[in-house]
């Protein structure tokens, strides 16, 4: 994962907002997702977004994730749109994705497998 990117203002972009955004998704769309996001952000953003479809074990391509996670940041897709998400819906979709990416690496059945033998008091 990347770090955040500081603007002169002092609010703080994700990196990969800005990134993807602007530089790879025009020249790269075809690029595998899993080059910039990781297996646990991927997975649980496909999930919700995806509802009812099983996750894929081939990553998809990042033009489809970045509209996956621009869709969490309030992108609406509409079919005959060819431009890609701004940089505020993305931005917000990462914020969400970090969200989901936590939850999944807490909550899924894996997780819980290993942390069943944790005890809180």
């Amino acid at each position: 994962m990347l770090p955040p990117f500081s603007h002169t203002t002092g609010h703080t972009v994700p990196y990969p907002a800005v990134h993807v955004s602007l530089n790879v998704i025009a020249p790269c769309p075809d690029m595998d997702c899993e080059m910039i996001f990781d297996p646990a952000e991927r997975q649980p953003v496909w999930s919700v977004t995806r509802r009812g479809e099983p996750v894929p074990s081939k990553p998809p391509p990042l033009s489809v994730m970045v509209r996956l996670i621009a869709s969490l940041g309030g992108s609406i897709d509409r079919p005959n749109r060819l431009d890609p998400p701004g940089v505020e819906t993305v931005w917000k979709g990462v914020q969400r994705m970090r969200d989901l990416a936590w939850g999944w690496e807490t909550f899924r059945p894996k997780a819980l497998s290993v942390k069943k033998d944790v005890v809180v008091q």
